[in-house]
């Protein structure tokens, strides 16, 4: 089962198109994990691959021009602060896995 995907010719300018080029990407990512596991099934990883890679430079590049979009705007500054706001600092020390006892 082969995956075709249509990659843009440019990168994302906006939010939604960023978003976008996100979903495609994590359909990629599952597409190929799937073709590892069931590699007769899901032919053409390289080229899933090549397109998976060149989605992530253009999320890259988008995400530098829609900042710099917002920045401009003043726009940038806001949604940083709400965003670090939500971010919570992982604790010094995270709880141990402890496997159950067969007994």
């Amino acid at each position: 089962m082969p995956l075709e995907i249509n990659l843009p010719c440019k990168p994302p300018t906006t939010w939604s198109q960023i978003s976008h080029c996100e979903t495609v990407h994590s359909i990629a990512s599952i597409w190929l994990w799937l073709s590892m596991r069931f590699g007769d099934a899901f032919q053409g990883r390289e080229a899933v691959q090549d397109a998976s890679f060149t989605l992530s430079e253009l999320v890259s590049e988008g995400l530098g021009l829609v900042n710099k979009d917002d920045d401009a705007s003043g726009v940038g500054e806001h949604l940083r602060r709400d965003i670090f706001q939500m971010i919570r600092p992982f604790p010094q020390t995270a709880p141990r896995y402890r496997p159950r006892s067969c007994a």
